[in-house]
């Protein structure tokens, strides 16, 4: 009795950018948590090995994923730049989108600045696009290039209020996304992102309480 040989499926496409859309997908959709091996090959119809053809973990399409997040940030920050005018302005649009692009994609967000970092900066197309990202606020915060990779001691030195800044956006944007600040439209995150980083430039918080804390 002749068997009949079972057919190989192909898959008709291209595997990697077809799992970094599946990946967006499931950030969209999911959560950063729901991002497996197992999953997203399943869902475009390969073998969990024929994604290590691709990538050679899963830390490695992460990466990707972040570096594609830091590079729509930035462009986004290269455009408020372009149209914005007077620093003021321009830090101010700046913070809102951040807040606005974590308050968007919130898994894609916690990707690019949550705990998973430490481990995706061994990438070093993630590690590229974040310090670029960072040495642009630096420069917005201060209006000068004084960030500089190779001297990260210096650097803490030379930015405080820029890493100060960067933990406001961060802290803010955490909040949104966590739903520990209630902002029921994308007016009201605006606003009060404005209020939040109007604080910071004007130095609100000091005139209303440095002689509180000085005296102490």
């Amino acid at each position: 009795m002749k068997v009949a040989r079972r057919r190989q499926r192909y898959h008709r496409g291209n595997v990697r950018e077809d799992l970094l859309a599946e990946a967006h997908r499931v950030l969209a959709n999911d959560s950063l948590e729901g991002l497996t091996v197992r999953g997203l090959t399943a869902a475009i119809g390969v073998t969990p090995a024929n994604f290590y053809n691709h990538f050679a973990s899963l830390d490695a399409l992460l990466a990707v994923l972040a570096r594609d997040g830091m590079v729509d940030l930035s462009g986004r920050v290269a455009r408020i730049e372009r149209r914005a005018r007077g620093p003021g302005k321009v830090i101010r649009e700046v913070a809102k989108a951040y807040v606005r692009f974590a308050d968007e994609q919130p898994q894609l967000y916690r990707l690019m600045f949550g705990h998973l970092v430490v481990r995706l900066r061994s990438f070093p197309e993630f590690a590229d696009a974040a310090e670029a990202g960072f040495a642009n606020l630096v420069r917005l915060v201060y209006g000068d290039d004084r960030y500089d990779r190779a001297d990260p001691m210096g650097s803490h030195a030379r930015c405080p209020h820029a890493y100060a800044f960067f933990s406001l956006l961060n802290g803010l944007a955490r909040d949104v996304i966590d739903g520990l600040v209630t902002l029921p439209t994308a007016r009201d995150r605006d606003a009060f992102t404005e209020v939040i980083v109007g604080s910071f430039i004007a130095g609100d918080a000091y005139r209303e309480l440095g002689k509180r804390f000085s005296a102490s």
